[in-house]
């Protein structure tokens, strides 16, 4: 067995020398060969009351780490493996442990690392972040959300953003039925058939925020040593559709209760590493524009908690969308999209844009052709455009 000096020198940090601390443990049929030392989370002697967000079932006195270059195992006193995560990041939280005061240059190191880390759909969700999904209800979030499911299993892009291959656990709101209308689409069949793709329903999952969170505790304890799901170094994604649906709180009126309840999925995003998308319904007709966006991710109940806000604008009726998204990563361009039952989701290419934009144009041109003093509303109820929009179109009629 032959260990990174990056490995061994952080082994050497817990007493570990090596060579004269390996050893091997059985994993899913397999050994894992690595270096051992004291858990500074569960170990006997370790801050079980600092740190973890949760306990070791199979561990209550304490567990031994075994680390190689590839992965972390938690092993309890028999000798089995109870937990497993990626050694990176186990030696970046670890290292954090040891000296919780950083250099500017080492802030400066650890902020690139994270800037590198892919993301699990390019701009809205990646690993150690909480993303908001907010819109109307209605609007078709789930369905976005399925449709980045199907992109991500299926090694493409969705609505032009890259994905990552990812374990998922998607707590919905839903049952049985609504659930398996989705898995019985031909266009979700990918969604349908991945092991890696588990659910909660409503039923399981409870109304309980408190006891979704140790059902999220268990997730992360196991998904990566069940069977069918991804090994190491593949990040899991929890979805929670929808958040006031599970924490039974307006954000508007309860901003205090909301972060509290926030900073339970944000702690464990944080320490293990995971992404999280919470699907949210906005109040009817308040979802506008990038400026809204913004608002909300500065507000009293969101700041500080979420990473990322993104925002689906339109109208249920019309199959046209706008995906805005804004965080601490970045701001960037709002996405038009299209929406149909055989399709799903859809980026407009500049192509169509172009031809959306200049049929809109002789819309409004018609109805000013006919009536030249008609107003912005009659104009907007004549072409079904929005208000501000006719007034920025009939603008560039005047100045041609």
């Amino acid at each position: 067995m032959t260990l990174s000096n990056q490995t061994v020198t952080f082994a050497a940090q817990f007493d570990a020398a090596y060579p004269g601390a390996e050893s091997t443990v059985r994993r899913n049929g397999g050994l894992v060969h690595g270096v051992a030392f004291d858990c500074y989370l569960h170990g006997v002697d370790g801050p079980t009351d600092a740190e973890h967000y949760f306990l070791p079932n199979r561990a209550p006195t304490g567990c031994t780490i075994v680390l190689n270059d590839t992965l972390a195992c938690h092993v309890d006193m028999d000798g089995e493996v109870w937990h497993t995560e990626d050694a990176e990041w186990f030696r970046y939280r670890a290292q954090r442990w040891l000296q919780p005061w950083r250099t500017l240059f080492q802030l400066c190191e650890d902020a690139e690392r994270e800037l590198k880390r892919p993301w699990t759909w390019a701009t809205i969700a990646r690993p150690g972040a909480v993303t908001l999904l907010v819109g109307p209800p209605k609007l078709g979030k789930s369905t976005l959300v399925f449709d980045f499911l199907n992109a991500m299993i299926v090694r493409r892009e969705c609505i032009g953003l890259a994905t990552e291959l990812t374990n998922v656990l998607y707590v919905s709101e839903e049952g049985e039925v609504p659930l398996a209308y989705k898995g019985n689409s031909e266009r979700l069949r990918g969604v349908k058939r991945a092991q890696y793709v588990s659910f909660l329903t409503s039923y399981e999952a409870g109304g309980d925020w408190l006891g979704l969170m140790k059902l999220v505790d268990r997730a992360v304890r196991e998904m990566a040593d069940s069977p069918g799901f991804l090994p190491p170094p593949a990040p899991l994604l929890v979805v929670i559709d929808t958040l006031g649906f599970f924490l039974g709180l307006d954000d508007e009126n309860q901003a205090g209760g909301v972060r509290n309840a926030l900073r339970l999925i944000v702690n464990r995003v944080r320490e293990h590493n995971f992404a999280c998308l919470l699907l949210h319904h906005a109040r009817k007709a308040t979802v506008k524009d990038a400026a809204w966006v913004s608002q909300v991710q500065g507000s009293t109940a969101f700041a500080g908690n979420v990473d990322i806000v993104v925002a689906l604008t339109g109208d249920y009726r019309s199959e046209q969308r706008t995906l805005h998204r804004i965080g601490r990563f970045g701001t960037y361009d709002a996405l038009d999209l299209t929406y149909s039952e055989e399709v799903g989701y859809r980026l407009v290419t500049e192509t169509e844009r172009q031809a959306q934009h200049r049929e809109r144009l002789e819309k409004v041109r018609v109805v000013l052709e006919d009536n030249p003093g008609a107003s912005l509303r009659a104009i907007a109820e004549a072409t079904e455009i929005p208000v501000k929009s006719v007034q920025r179109l009939k603008r560039e009629l005047e100045e041609v």
